[in-house]
């Protein structure tokens, strides 16, 4: 595999949180302190590649089941290592995803697990697709015009955020957050790719992932 390039981010607004429900704004959701904590500290892992450099998860998602406390948190990372090609070597990238879940109810630690796209080929089918699922797809809805949003019938809750983003057209970089409840195009996106890796994951992190991670 050749050089990976992130997929492309369209930011509203650096550092913004968005929340959709079907295309209306939906009530803020029940808050979580043990999923915000989780993926607080996901994101603070770094893990070492085969090159031997530290990588920070770039991107990540979540999915949050309010009616039960329980939440699984994915992160995504983009590795390097050194290949051979004849007589020249390369720098190759492939992706590492970590996952982790957690309830309210459940006490100790979460014991993570991983995949790579090296040896799970919908983990980069995936990731290719991430910039797909909110791109061209969010608008602004000022309150009090238009429909009311409706009581979900599902009060499942999903996010994707990256620190990879850029406002459209421009070198500037942003943060993005973005959160939607089921039957949106982020919540289905989330719940094929998490359907699709569903078989990949296992217990026993990469050699050089092990060494050091924290």
């Amino acid at each position: 595999m050749g050089q990976l390039r992130y997929p492309r981010w369209r930011a509203l607004c650096a550092a913004a949180v968005i929340v959709l429900a079907g295309g209306a704004i939906a009530a803020p959701p029940a808050a979580s302190r043990g999923l915000d904590a989780s993926e607080r500290a996901a994101r603070e892992i770094w893990v070492s590649d085969a090159s031997g450099a530290r990588q920070r998860p770039f991107a990540g998602f979540s999915i949050f089941q309010p009616t039960r406390r329980e939440w699984t948190v994915f992160t995504i990372y983009v590795m390097f290592r050194e290949a051979s090609d004849g007589e020249n070597r390369r720098r190759e990238s492939y992706w590492l995803a970590r996952r982790s879940a957690g309830a309210e109810a459940r006490k100790g630690p979460e014991h993570p697990e991983w995949a790579t796209s090296e040896r799970c080929p919908a983990l980069d089918a995936a990731v290719r697709a991430m910039g797909d699922a909110i791109d061209d797809r969010l608008e602004m809805s000022i309150p009090d015009q238009g429909d009311a949003s409706d009581v979900d019938a599902d009060p499942t809750q999903f996010k994707l955020w990256t620190d990879a983003g850029r406002f459209h057209g421009t070198g500037h970089s942003a943060s993005i957050v973005v959160g939607a409840r089921s039957g949106s195009p982020l919540a289905d996106w989330i719940q094929e790719s998490a359907a699709a890796v569903a078989g990949c994951w296992t217990s026993d992190a990469p050699a050089p992932v092990l060494a050091s991670t924290r």
